[in-house]
């Protein structure tokens, strides 16, 4: 069979475009639900793609690929609906509420936040951390009078920390691979521009957070929600056994989805001998989500969350886009793209620019985090052995980007996640997310100053 050419650089770069200026009209302008253009843009991409040679099939299976990757994605999201339902019926989320606001106050949460969730993520992960932890987080958010963009944007800078320097990390594990960096290496490498970012972030949420020192009557309400809490749910150290061992799993490297089922399992049974919820009312609880009826609005707002039936916007959501991800990457599009800029990166720097650039399009464009380790990752390599960039360097470029950027997309797996769980969009929390933005900075500065070999 005849080898098919590779896809013309300006046909790739117009569907890119155009593909880019109509979903940016349509969300920004129209706002549109994003669903409809990534609809749109998979059609674009098929009819470019067919017309240069492409088979009908190999769309197909590009699509069908592309959803497939997302599936695993799909069943975590699933998992954690289900999770913060029965957790809530459990106990679990109100009794982290309230040991939480007895430790915060206005003025040092969106510190607290930061520096709690980047210790738990070395254990949990981004969406662990997000999942659990950030819910109560927002929660208090809102006793406070945070504001909740500030709120999440601290809470996912210390979420996603542990993706780029925890060695236990499933996103550490993929950049080692990809860059063929032992991980230890690879996390040592990483590790002191991101504590310095941490350090610089800590010092933008403490400024951030010196406008709420708290009204009269912040004591007050603090005291109230803690006592309706307690009034309708059993509280106690004991309360938080099921996230202890959803911890005690990630630190013992089980999966993910064993983990969670555990988190599940454990809080079903505390919910219904502890807290005396009915199995009828809990099973109620994993699907539709914990409806609160404490006569408070406030409390009610904060714990009527959870379950599978508010996740299907986030679901068709991720299927949407990694299908026009599928196609875009079998097709041929994004390499197509690429081909050009590699051949003309002359300097270590631009090198580093253009590899986390890169990562922020595979992002937007094939919205996973992992597709954007993986393919710049194979792109870049060469270029980086030609001028004697070590593979440090290319880990650290990789993960700083491809890590950072993924939550700061509204319809990339990351940010559709953090934006159901925490219920902030990505659009609001994303220029709060102060150490999502620098440390890719970080990155590119440290390539024009030090990749060179020595």
């Amino acid at each position: 069979m005849k080898e098919k050419k590779p896809l013309p650089f300006s046909i790739a770069l117009f569907t890119l475009l155009a593909f880019s200026g109509i979903a940016g009209y349509m969300i920004i302008v129209l706002h549109a639900e994003p669903h409809i253009p990534m609809l749109l843009g998979t059609a674009i991409a098929a009819a470019v793609a067919m017309t240069c040679g492409s088979s009908w099939e190999e769309v197909e299976s590009g699509m069908v690929d592309g959803m497939a990757k997302s599936l695993e994605a799909c069943t975590i999201l699933l998992l954690i609906g289900v999770l913060i339902g029965v957790w809530i019926s459990a106990g679990v989320v109100p009794a982290l509420i309230c040991y939480g606001l007895r430790m915060f106050s206005a003025r040092t949460f969106l510190v607290g936040s930061l520096l709690l969730c980047a210790v738990i993520s070395m254990a949990l992960g981004s969406w662990g951390t997000a999942g659990t932890i950030g819910i109560a987080l927002i929660s208090i958010a809102r006793v406070l009078g945070v504001p909740l963009p500030l709120a999440a944007g601290a809470i996912v800078s210390g979420s996603y920390l542990g993706d780029r320097i925890s060695p236990v990390s499933d996103m550490s594990t993929l950049v080692s691979a990809v860059s063929g960096v032992d991980i230890r290496r690879s996390v040592k490498t990483a590790l002191p521009l991101n504590l310095v970012c941490l350090l610089l972030s800590a010092v933008l949420y403490w400024l951030a957070g010196l406008r709420y020192v708290g009204g009269g009557n912040l004591g007050h309400q603090v005291q109230e929600l803690t006592q309706l809490l307690q009034g309708q749910f059993r509280i106690g150290l004991w309360t938080l056994l099921p996230l202890a061992l959803l911890l005690g799993c990630i630190l013992a490297k089980v999966p993910a989805i064993p983990s969670i089922f555990t988190g599940i399992f454990s809080a079903a049974v505390m919910a219904v001998l502890i807290q005396k919820q009915a199995p009828a009312d809990l099973l109620s609880c994993c699907f539709y989500g914990y409806l609160s009826q404490t006569g408070s609005p406030s409390v009610d707002a904060i714990l009527s969350t959870g379950g599978i039936d508010s996740l299907h916007f986030s679901l068709s959501l991720a299927l949407t886009a990694m299908m026009l991800g599928g196609v875009m990457d079998r097709t041929g599009i994004i390499a197509a793209v690429m081909r050009p800029l590699l051949s003309r990166l002359k300097r270590s720097g631009d090198i580093s620019a253009a590899l986390t650039a890169s990562t922020l399009i595979v992002n937007i464009i094939l919205p996973d985090s992992y597709v954007a380790i993986a393919i710049p990752g194979q792109m870049f390599s060469g270029a980086c052995q030609r001028q004697g960039i070590p593979p440090e360097n290319l880990s650290l470029s990789l993960g700083s980007g491809a890590c950072s950027f993924s939550p700061l997309i509204p319809w990339n797996a990351c940010g559709v996640f953090v934006s159901t769980v925490l219920g902030v969009p990505v659009l609001e929390y994303a220029p709060c997310a102060f150490l999502n933005l620098l440390v890719p900075a970080g990155a590119v500065l440290l390539g024009y100053n030090s990749l060179r070999k020595s």
